[in-house]
């Protein structure tokens, strides 16, 4: 019985892997699209557009086939798959990398007008950071209202006069503005008793 004659393939195989390929279940030779298979009993298939599916593959060249089939997915088609993933990750992580960089948006630019240390509000509270004390907020009495007014100068930190303090008061943003003061609203009640005291 004539059978095909897998040398070829085989020495193409060793020689030069980057010619194949697996097609899911299949062994693919890009160049000629012949595939090869194994079935259940290991014997050895191909397909073809040519008389080349005429033939069958003899069992010696068959497990012949499958060890070199094995070899090749070790030594060349797996590192190959890794290094596709590798490339793959490397090209995502260089998106992201360049996305950072990226002149931003309208919405951004909006949003960094209230994040600038030089902005309007921070120029408005150089010389006197509280326009209503807490004391007025609250409705207490003149006395109590000048206890707030102490305790919450004490505590700003612009509470400098000079150059020194309006330096510092320049660079404060908005953020640290409200947070010296809601600060300055749980901290004084203790002052107010002590002195009331």
């Amino acid at each position: 019985m004539a059978y095909l004659d897998l040398t070829p393939m085989l020495q193409a195989m060793r020689g030069r892997p980057s010619e194949f390929e697996m097609d899911g279940p299949f062994l693919r030779h890009i160049r000629s699209e012949h595939l090869l298979d194994f079935d259940h009993w290991g014997n050895v298939r191909v397909y073809a557009r040519c008389d080349c599916a005429r033939l069958e593959v003899s069992r010696e060249q068959g497990e012949e086939m499958m060890a070199a089939l094995s070899a090749w997915k070790i030594v060349y088609w797996e590192p190959h798959l890794a290094q596709i993933e590798a490339e793959k990750r490397a090209a995502k992580i260089n998106r992201e990398f360049a996305s950072h960089f990226r002149p931003p948006g309208a919405w951004r630019r909006f949003l960094a007008l209230f994040r600038r240390n030089d902005g309007p509000l921070s120029l408005i509270i150089a010389d006197r950071p509280i326009e209503t004390s807490p004391g007025e907020a609250q409705g207490l009495k003149s006395s109590e209202k000048d206890v707030w007014d102490r305790a919450a100068r004490a505590s700003s930190p612009l509470s400098g006069r000079g150059p020194q303090g309006r330096a510092r008061a320049a660079q404060l943003s908005w953020c640290g503005m409200l947070t010296w003061r809601v600060t300055a609203m749980i901290d004084t009640p203790q002052l107010g008793r002590a002195e009331g005291a």
